[in-house]
This record gives C-alpha cells, structure tokens and sequence, in this order.
C-alpha cells in the first residue's frame, strides 16, 4: 500500500544512545533510515504551507498536481453559493449568533 505522510520537520532528532549520540531523520527522505544522512537539506526551500512529495530520485513535485484529491488536516471553510443554497432551500446569507 502506498500512503503519503506528512513530515513537518526538516532536520534531525539528536538522541543520546548508551553515551552515543545519534542523529535521527524527521524529514522521511534519508536513504539510511532510521538514521539522518543530510538529506533534509533539500526540504529547506519547500514553501511554508504547501504539499510536496519526492520521488525515488529526491526530486520534489507539488502534491495537488499529481494527487489532485488529496487533503491534509487543516479546517476547511466550506460555503454554498447563493444559487446551490436556494436549489436546496436554504439561505446563503451568513448567520449572526448574537
């Protein structure tokens, strides 16, 4: 099964071991996982807020242009226009609560 993940981080986490300190990935891209190999240096151009994913070759491509249906968990403001509001019944104009 193939999933895409999220990874927020794009550096390391540095744990001691036994006396041993060690580097651990946190951006998923290593090619010694679990184990940091410097690869997070190509995440640090990625634009705060957008999906990106890496193929085989570490090249990055935006997510939406090869998954169209993709999401993340971010609330999404959802609202009808005012011609599919009336074609179900109901008022698109917004509701105060006071």
């Amino acid at each position: 099964m193939t999933r895409l993940v999220q990874r927020l981080r794009n550096g390391p986490y540095i744990v001691t071991v036994g006396g041993e300190i060690k580097s651990i990935c946190g951006c998923g891209l290593s090619g010694t996982l679990p184990f940091c190999d410097g690869t997070h240096q190509i995440t640090k151009t990625e634009k705060p807020g957008k999906l990106h994913w890496y193929d085989s070759g570490k090249q990055r491509h935006d997510a939406v242009d090869r998954y169209h249906d993709i999401s993340t968990d971010e609330p999404v403001k959802r609202t009808l226009s005012a011609q599919a509001a009336s074609s179900i019944g109901i008022s698109a104009q917004p509701v105060s609560d006071r």
